[in-house]
């Protein structure tokens, strides 16, 4: 009976031994491929930070070139825009002296125009007052000659009456007669030089009154013209002016858009080497001590050595559950704990039977931490 009773725990020690002993192995296993795993990721992720910093060192070098190269097409264009912007200026400020040298031009023509004309119109009335002078001249020396024709006629004949010899009153009448007739000629001689010199008097005042019109009329074309000379060498400062200004307007719009030089930007800091997940694995398991042999007393203690027994699997499941301790693996190191007691508790009441059925419960309770 007790023989077997020993080969029965003994059974159960074996099967218990060989129980813990592929949990542990499992454990292992499980352990290493998760390290190769985890490895293996962080190799992963390691290289790809290498070549995502290795690509953000080489975009940093292209960046910058790529600015430089602007940076240098932007400034030849704008040389080339002040250039321009100078040859517009340019051709603006010498098309601005040529209108402004035509305007002068034109009216230098017109001044001179405008003083031969004052020439011929001055010179034509200074003619007509001559004329005027000369026809009064030889009015008056007409007059004159006729007065001494007629003065001549009279001493003839007084020297003719005379010359007769005769005397008294009839001699003294045709005397008087003579005279008489003298002197009616000499007045209306002289009311007609009177009218000629009154007449010649108007006509003179007319030609110098023209005259001194016609002069002030040229003073105040002077003036105007000289007024317009001013206008025209103003217009041609503003217009120059205003050409500078938009040179210079034309240059800062240039240089606005030239681009500032570039800057390389820091270097990206080198990745840092990703985590690896430290996993410690269970220590081996332990074989439970064998029985001691005696009476009924000692079957007492076989089943206390097989509670024994069920003690030890049930820290070699706690010491599986403690390799495990990421996330919650303390709740799974109880979780497996609690299964070893209960395979302990059901391989004692039910025989066999229940060890089979406790094992099957053990190791799905291992795999459960998977």
């Amino acid at each position: 009976m007790h023989d077997k009773i020993d080969r029965y725990y003994k059974d159960i020690r074996s099967i218990e031994w060989r129980t813990a002993r592929d949990a542990h192995q499992h454990v292992l296993d499980v352990n290493a491929e998760r390290r190769r795993h985890d490895d293996a990721t962080a190799d992963y992720v390691d290289l790809n930070n290498t070549r995502k910093w290795e690509h953000e060192r080489d975009m940093r070098l292209f960046n910058y070139e790529t600015q430089v190269r602007a940076y240098e097409k932007s400034h030849e264009l704008g040389q080339k825009g002040f250039d321009l912007n100078a040859k517009v200026g340019d051709l603006s400020l010498r098309a601005q002296a040529r209108v402004s040298y035509e305007r002068k031009m034109k009216l230098q023509f017109e001044m001179q125009a405008s003083q031969i004309k004052y020439q011929m119109n001055a010179f034509k009335m200074q003619e007509e007052k001559a004329g005027l002078q000369r026809k009064q001249g030889a009015s008056h020396a007409k007059h004159m000659i006729a007065s001494v024709e007629s003065l001549s006629k009279l001493i003839q004949k007084q020297g003719k009456v005379i010359g007769r010899g005769q005397s008294g009153r009839s001699a003294l009448k045709e005397s008087e007669a003579i005279e008489a007739e003298y002197g009616r000629l000499e007045s209306a001689r002289f009311d007609l030089i009177t009218r000629e010199k009154e007449d010649y008097q108007a006509k003179m005042f007319g030609q110098n009154y023209a005259l001194s019109a016609l002069g002030m009329g040229r003073h105040y074309q002077k003036e105007a013209e000289a007024l317009t000379y001013e206008s025209i060498v103003d217009a041609h400062d503003k217009s120059v002016e205003q050409i500078l200004l938009q040179k210079e307007v034309a240059d800062l719009k240039t240089e606005s858009q030239l681009m500032l030089p570039p800057r390389l930007a820091p270097m990206p800091p080198r990745p840092e080497a990703a985590p690896r997940t430290t996993i410690l694995d269970p220590p081996g398991p332990t074989k439970m001590p064998k029985p001691p042999k005696g009476d009924e007393e000692h079957g007492w203690h076989y089943r206390g050595g097989s509670m024994g027994g069920g003690s030890v699997a049930q820290q070699q499941g706690f010491n599986v559950g403690s390799a495990m301790m990421t996330g919650g693996s303390m709740i799974a190191a109880a979780g497996t704990g609690a299964a070893a007691m209960g395979m302990t508790a059901t391989a004692a009441v039910l025989g066999p039977i229940g060890i089979g059925i406790a094992v099957v419960g053990f190791l799905g309770s291992v795999f459960d931490l998977w």
